[in-house]
């Protein structure tokens, strides 16, 4: 099957060793959508975007992010697996 016009948009960040892994994945993500929304096979970092002024950092709530793993017993998991 042929596809259609392939792009790709990066969005990368600086690590630092303090930084929660979160942390990290989030600034990426923002400037991965910064990438997608602005024209698309385009390279953007974070810490660039903020200071041209094209992004804002939000200040820190003090919310914490949860990640939840479901694990299931592996009788669910093989009926799962038979339904898809």
């Amino acid at each position: 099957p042929q596809v259609g016009k392939v792009t790709v948009s990066i969005g990368l960040t600086q690590v630092n060793e303090a930084d929660f892994p979160t942390e990290v994945l989030g600034r990426a993500d923002k400037a991965l959508y910064y990438a997608k929304a602005h024209g698309r096979n385009c390279i953007h970092e974070y810490e660039h975007l903020l200071a041209s002024g094209k992004l804002t950092k939000k200040p820190n709530t003090g919310s914490v992010e949860l990640f939840w793993v479901l694990f299931l017993p592996r009788r669910i998991n093989a009926d799962i697996k038979r339904q898809d």
